[in-house]
């Protein structure tokens, strides 16, 4: 197995999701793929079975022209998954919660699908005291400068050399091909979760949380230049938001030490009744 190869990427979620999944054994499931960041990196780097799913069909596409003969599955946003009970030995979904019109409902069909003693590894955007900076909830305020401010980082993005390492290694921000990807779905607002409520959610769908952690202080500050700056600019906000999750990471916090990024275990006890 290759070393974490997110170690420098600027959204902590893949590289704290790797350290977690890639060891495994079973099929993983990666609900809300994008573009298949971690399903590719999983695929190429692992003996690991690897499925994505995600409701854009042009994520998944860029994702079958760079992995032909891996799985790619179109789900709607109110779909079921369309797989068998027991099926994943672990599952991520990461920043995915949020923006679904019911998170309960999703992570439900996650915990039917999990095998008895498997792992959802689940990432939200934390509530903290700078969440009011949330660029999603931009989208839905100033639609059209945040599709210009996409359109000049996709630009900026294009011109850039790089190997395919180096490229996957910087995916975060570049990962979607637009406002299309890690969009809101039939939701009014972007939601910064508690980590009470997680866990509380967790619990409710017959999952027993594990682990809550974080990372990220100063991640919203960052994350905006490094969405709207393109060239050297954007490169090191990214930079300063690597070494923003490394240095502040552990539990989740309270008050101004609230992490920005919410990181949860969760853990599959037993088989769930059948359904009528």
């Amino acid at each position: 197995m290759m070393a974490n190869p997110f170690r420098r990427h600027p959204l902590t979620r893949y590289e704290w999701a790797w350290d977690r999944v890639a060891t495994g054994s079973g099929c993983h499931l990666d609900v809300g793929c994008d573009a298949g960041v971690l399903v590719a990196a999983l695929h190429e780097g692992t003996s690991r079975a690897v499925v994505g799913v995600d409701v854009d069909r042009s994520l998944l596409l860029r994702l079958r022209d760079r992995l032909p003969d891996g799985h790619a599955v179109q789900v709607g946003p109110l779909d079921p998954l369309p797989f068998a009970d027991a099926t994943f030995t672990t599952a991520t979904v990461l920043e995915v919660a949020e923006h679904v019109p019911d998170e309960r409902a999703l992570l439900a069909e996650v915990a039917r699908v999990l095998a008895p003693g498997g792992r959802l590894l689940l990432s939200v955007p934390a509530a903290h005291a700078f969440s009011f900076l949330d660029p999603d909830n931009a989208r839905l305020r100033w639609p059209v400068l945040y599709r210009l401010a996409w359109r000049i980082r996709r630009r900026d993005s294009a011109r850039r050399p790089g190997t395919a390492g180096q490229r996957a290694g910087t995916a975060g921000q570049r990962a979607v091909a637009g406002p299309v990807g890690n969009g809101i779905t039939e939701r009014a607002e972007h939601t910064n979760f508690e980590p009470a409520a997680i866990a509380a959610l967790i619990e409710s769908v017959g999952l027993r949380l594990d682990r809550e952690e974080g990372s990220g202080l100063f991640f919203r500050w960052l994350q905006i230049p490094a969405l709207l700056l393109p060239g050297a600019a954007g490169r090191l906000a990214e930079r300063l938001m690597v070494a923003d999750a490394h240095l502040f990471a552990g539990p989740p916090g309270t008050g101004l030490t609230r992490r920005a990024n919410l990181f949860v275990t969760a853990i599959k006890d037993h088989a769930q009744p059948a359904r009528p």
